[in-house]
């Protein structure tokens, strides 16, 4: 499971499932799993290995695509499909080639998009922009989880695929992790601030750390933890050594359910500094644990987060700004609390996921009787 797309796929599968379709998931292998299993009523049917050490990123993903055409066709000997639901771009060959295969129609979840995290100024970055192209234009409907991303498709992809804003649902984990538990027990806090998101450039890590400074300055016992792996992690770690701060900003890795819902539970503030997020499930996270919000003013945030209502905004980058509220938050803890529980109220009202499959069950419905493919 990775990040927000798989928890949604998990999700929303095992939703559909209680309601009484049948769901397979045909996704990557992974190491000691089963090539098939069923997984809380989900068959998940994982394609045979593909070597990950080729150069060209989008080899792998052809060749991943492949295998995957390769697993349907031969599942479809046992299934009589009904619809086809694709999530992003990476399984993009597959999909289009499955819909004219098995002659049924094609849905695709649109996570996030290549123009929000690129200029598309590299070959890599154009070619991914042209697959996701492909993609919305040979969909018979797509779902995004924001207004926010149904406008970048309308104006930047110019398709006229009927496009429906479904958001994402949340569900509140309330296991806890003995070893965060015992972890957090280590150090003297006065205030807790969690950052929980991959270490990649649009996650917006290093306006946290240059506003963190200024938070640890000014109240030297707060400690900032921030969860995650990625391609930049040694960059921030460098910038955090280079500031003296690696007693007061720590970075842990990965933290499974539990560690997050734990790492939740003792936080006072979660950031989410992102310069580029369609929709931000990491917010809705932190508003079901009743913790307040402080997010970048940007995407699809902006739709989750009611400035002063159930959390506060900042300008994206604006390092100053994040710092102001952060400062003006921990000098008032009465209204820290309150954003917090109307968070967590707004969550258990507006984003469930038996509405997620709700609308998605109506639009499956709608496709089926309606598309001129079967």
């Amino acid at each position: 499971m990775t990040g927000g797309l798989g928890k949604h796929v998990y999700e929303l599968s095992k939703h559909l499932v209680t309601s009484g379709h049948k769901v397979i998931v045909v996704t990557l292998n992974t190491l000691g799993a089963p090539s098939f299993e069923e997984v809380e009523g989900i068959r998940v049917q994982r394609i045979k290995d593909v070597n990950p050490t080729y150069k060209d990123f989008h080899l792998y993903i052809a060749m991943v695509n492949m295998n995957m055409v390769e697993t349907v066709r031969n599942l479809s000997k046992t299934y009589n499909f009904d619809i086809i639901h694709a999530h992003d771009w990476q399984v993009g060959l597959a999909a289009r080639a499955l819909k004219s295969y098995l002659n049924i129609p094609l849905v695709t979840t649109i996570h996030a998009l290549e123009l929000g995290r690129s200029n598309l100024e590299t070959i890599l970055q154009k070619r991914t922009y042209m697959y996701e192209c492909q993609l919305i234009q040979n969909s018979n409907s797509i779902i995004v989880c924001s207004s926010y991303m149904k406008t970048v498709i309308e104006e930047s992809y110019h398709s006229n695929t009927d496009i429906h804003v479904i958001p994402n649902g949340i569900t509140h984990h309330s296991l806890k992790s003995n070893s965060m538990e015992e972890f957090l027990k280590q150090y003297d806090y006065s205030h807790l601030i969690l950052f929980l998101g991959r270490m990649v450039p649009e996650k917006g890590v290093e306006t946290l750390l240059h506003a963190a400074e200024e938070i640890i300055s000014l109240y030297p016992s707060s400690l900032f933890i921030l969860a995650g792996k990625g391609p930049m992690l040694e960059v921030y770690k460098n910038i955090v050594k280079n500031k003296d701060l690696e007693e007061s900003i720590l970075f842990i890795g990965f933290l499974n359910e539990n560690e997050k819902a734990t790492a939740l539970y003792h936080c006072d503030i979660l950031v989410v500094p992102s310069l580029y997020e369609p929709f931000g499930i990491v917010a809705l996270e932190g508003m079901a644990a009743k913790k307040t919000v402080i997010a970048a003013k940007t995407g699809g945030l902006t739709s989750i987060i009611s400035d002063e209502k159930n959390g506060l905004l900042f300008e994206p980058s604006d390092a100053v700004d994040l710092a102001e509220k952060l400062k003006h938050l921990l000098n008032h803890p009465v209204l820290c609390r309150k954003l917090g529980e109307n968070a967590k109220q707004e969550v258990r009202e507006k984003y469930k996921w038996e509405d997620v499959r709700e609308h998605t069950e109506a639009l499956y419905t709608e496709i089926v009787t309606t598309s001129s493919i079967k």
